[in-house]
C-alpha cells in the first residue's frame, strides 16, 4: 500500500456485527492511513458493509479497496466546460451561464463532473454512487440525495423546482445540455 496524500480516511461501517467490525478496526490498523471509524454514511469517504468483506475477504484486498476509493474521491479534478456549465477542476467552483462562482465542495465537483461528462443522458443513482463514493450497488443510504439536496441549495433560484440539475426516472442529469 503506498503513501496517501489524505489527512484521515472516515469510515463509515453499516449493518456490521461486532465479530465483522473488529475485524475491520483489526484490518485498518495494519495500513498506513489515518481513520476515523463511524457509524454515519452521509459525510464517510468509505462505506463498509458486510457485502463488502465478502467481496474483499483479505486484509490486504480491504485495505486496496480503501485505498482506491480514496485516490478515487482525492484526486485532482479536470476543469470541464459543457453547454452552460463551466467546472474549475482546481478551485471547484461553477459557473452557469457565465454567472458568479458557486463554491462546491469535492463530492459536489465529482458528481457536477460525472454529469457534465453524462450529457443528456444524465446517470443513474448507482453509477453515481459507485463512480464518485465508490459504493457497492446494494448499498442503502442517502449519501448522494443528501449531497444532491446541498447542489441545488447552492445553484438553483427555486431549488424546489430545479431548472439545472433534475431529476430523472432513476437518477439525475444537468439541463441544457
Amino acid at each position: 500500500m503506498t503513501a496517501m496524500s489524505i489527512k484521515t480516511a472516515t469510515i463509515a461501517y453499516i449493518s456490521l456485527d461486532p465479530v465483522d467490525l473488529h475485524v475491520v478496526e483489526q484490518t485498518l490498523q495494519q495500513g498506513i492511513m489515518p481513520f476515523i471509524l463511524t457509524a454515519e454514511a452521509d459525510n464517510a469517504d468509505i462505506i463498509i458493509t458486510s457485502q463488502t468483506l465478502k467481496n474483499y475477504p483479505r486484509v490486504g484486498a480491504l485495505l486496496d479497496y480503501c485505498e482506491a476509493t480514496l485516490n478515487q474521491s482525492s484526486g485532482i479534478l479536470q476543469s470541464r466546460e459543457s453547454g452552460p456549465y463551466k467546472l474549475s477542476g482546481r478551485d471547484k467552483t461553477l459557473l452557469i451561464n457565465g454567472g458568479a462562482p458557486i463554491q462546491l465542495t469535492d463530492r459536489e465537483a465529482d458528481i457536477m463532473a460525472t454529469l457534465m461528462d453524462a450529457q443528456r443522458e444524465g446517470c443513474t443513482r448507482t453509477y453515481l454512487l459507485h463512480n464518485v463514493w465508490g459504493y457497492h450497488p446494494d448499498i442503502e443510504t442517502h449519501t448522494l440525495e443528501t449531497h444532491i439536496y446541498r447542489m441545488r441549495q447552492k445553484i438553483e433560484t427555486d431549488p424546489e423546482n430545479p431548472q439545472f440539475l433534475v431529476t430523472t426516472n432513476n437518477g439525475y442529469r444537468l439541463s441544457g445540455l
